[in-house]
């Protein structure tokens, strides 16, 4: 199950890759970003209280 729901922070980083051009080609920036919406807002998406990114 923890493969699963590391599968969907994957894809929210991926999405992050082509919605800002910013974290074009740094993927690690758009994991980091990842990072601290984690920490700002733990109650954003429900799997997040199981994996963090």
């Amino acid at each position: 199950m923890l493969s699963t729901l590391n599968r969907i922070n994957n894809y929210l980083v991926r999405w992050l890759v082509r919605k800002y051009k910013r974290f074009k080609r740094k993927r690690a920036r758009a994991r980091e970003a990842l990072n601290r919406h984690t920490r700002r807002f733990p109650g954003l998406f429900a799997h997040w209280k199981l994996v963090k990114p």
